[in-house]
């Protein structure tokens, strides 16, 4: 993965997302922060901190242990952020996490259908009878 057209100098940090591997979070000098979709290696969201300021300068990045927040330590501050807040688009991507992994839903003619991961995603359909 080249993280080359996301940041415009050296990159100081990255952290890989445990609730989410194909997501990594990279920090630059150029004071930015990028979330990649490692799968694709296209941005999924960049944050611009003000590049002339020293005070801005990210130390580290850190994914923290609830889905889609991360940490960027600066040289005298740390923020929290979430990834996808209310009316944020993260461009065509849904992480892991709001991915359903099970579902139910009844059907016409009394139907229920079913799917889970564990089945790869297939479609299981059952009549009920009465």
């Amino acid at each position: 993965m080249t993280f080359e057209k996301g940041h415009s100098a050296g990159i100081h940090c990255v952290d890989w997302c445990l609730t989410d591997p194909t997501l990594v979070l990279s920090g630059g000098r150029d004071n930015k922060i990028t979330v990649w979709n490692y799968e694709t290696n296209e941005s999924v969201k960049s944050i611009q901190f003000d590049k002339q300021s020293k005070e801005s300068q990210i130390v580290s990045i850190n994914w923290g242990r609830l889905p889609g927040i991360f940490s960027v330590t600066f040289a005298n501050d740390i923020q929290i952020f979430r990834l996808g807040s209310e009316n944020e688009k993260l461009t065509d991507y849904a992480p892991k996490w709001l991915q359903p992994v099970i579902g139910a839903s009844w059907a016409f003619g009394d139907k229920l259908c079913t799917f889970s991961e564990h089945s790869g995603g297939m479609v299981s359909e059952y009549k009920l009878s009465s």
